[in-house]
């Protein structure tokens, strides 16, 4: 009891598990476990301190009981990919709009200033030159600083690379994680459906990548999942993927301004949401149960990123990913489908040119 309370005050939740694994089978010390982890900061040698957390510490352990089993715990590492042609070209539209705009008159956060910036932005993006495009210069030095990230953080190093099937993120995966053995490519991570050419998978290049070891089928082998009897297991306990609310993204008053104006004619068939997105990321939670390695890298996109750590993963004043980041998490999967994402430190790496 004293060691779990110990490593309570002083770990994070991920490194509590490892200490003390027993901890959840004595229903009154989960319950002051969950308490304190909640309230970390909290000094055990403060006597106010311990009088002001009692009823709470006497809440938590009542109501442990209903506490889900724990299915999964992962370290995994997720990276933006580096920046691609349509990024740059959104830049630049962007850039031309803006001023286009200011010289009528318009001024920033106007709505119809907004408009005016998403209208030439969804323009551009039509071009059929940009079907799945390639990273730009800049987002392969982006991929390269992501790689020494990668490789210069002192903790655990992945052993598995999840990777989206479009070509910027395969790019993406095939500079920051060079010659690595296993990579699986999950449909499951692939941006947003937006109707436009830039976010079409299209497989171009597939040959190459899967000459490099990419398995975009799963039954060449080299990505080794759970046996049939576990992942029936797993997919038993984990119940259908969460609903969650919407992100605000560019706001809803925008986008019926932009319905409305005519500007999303013609790119709107098959368009996902965002709460749809938002419900497909949580679909990692099965993904991270499956695969046996307890470290992973996955690589994706910045709106399905967004997604995953503003709804399942509960955080949601999370900045957007810039393109190349890398941020890693302690994940723990839990029987009834959610997850607890513990952030970790992942140090800059010396040089990061093209950031």
């Amino acid at each position: 009891f004293v060691q779990a309370i110990w490593a309570e005050t002083h770990c994070s939740a991920f490194q509590f598990e490892i200490l003390c694994p027993w901890h959840r089978s004595f229903k009154p010390l989960a319950g002051i476990s969950r308490a304190l982890r909640s309230h970390h900061t909290m000094s055990l040698a403060s006597p106010l301190a311990c009088r002001a957390a009692s009823p709470l510490l006497e809440k938590e352990a009542i109501c442990c009981e209903d506490e889900p089993a724990i299915v999964a715990r992962k370290t995994v590492y997720f990276v933006r990919h580096g920046k691609a042609l349509h990024n740059v070209v959104e830049e630049e539209v962007k850039a031309r709009a803006s001023a286009e705009a200011q010289s009528r008159g318009l001024s920033k956060g106007d709505a119809a200033y907004d408009v005016h910036l998403e209208a030439a932005r969804l323009e551009a993006l039509r071009d059929e030159d940009l079907t799945d495009p390639s990273l730009a210069e800049a987002g392969r030095a982006q991929a390269e600083a992501a790689r020494q990230k990668l490789e210069e953080t002192s903790g655990p190093k992945p052993t598995v690379v999840l990777v989206s099937p479009m070509f910027r993120t395969l790019q993406t995966a095939a500079i920051a994680c060079p010659d690595h053995m296993r990579v699986q490519v999950c449909d499951v991570l692939r941006e947003r459906s937006t109707g436009l050419p830039c976010d079409r998978v299209t497989h171009r290049g597939r040959r190459i990548f899967e000459r490099m070891g990419f398995n975009f089928d799963g039954t060449s082998g080299r990505l080794c999942m759970k046996s049939d009897c576990e992942m029936s297991e797993v997919s038993t306990c984990l119940p259908p993927s969460p609903v969650y609310s919407a992100s605000p993204a560019i706001g809803g008053d925008l986008e019926r301004l932009l319905e409305s104006s005519g500007v999303t004619d013609g790119c709107m068939a098959d368009v996902e949401d965002k709460p749809s997105l938002r419900r497909r990321t949580a679909n990692i939670a099965p993904l991270l149960a499956t695969v046996p390695d307890d470290v992973i890298c996955v690589v994706t996109h910045k709106g399905w990123l967004r997604e995953l750590e503003r709804g399942p993963f509960a955080r949601p004043s999370a900045p957007e990913f810039s393109p190349g980041e890398v941020r890693a998490f302690h994940v723990t999967v839990f029987a009834d489908g959610s997850m607890d994402a513990v952030p970790m430190d992942v140090p800059s790496p010396r040089a990061a040119d093209g950031a």
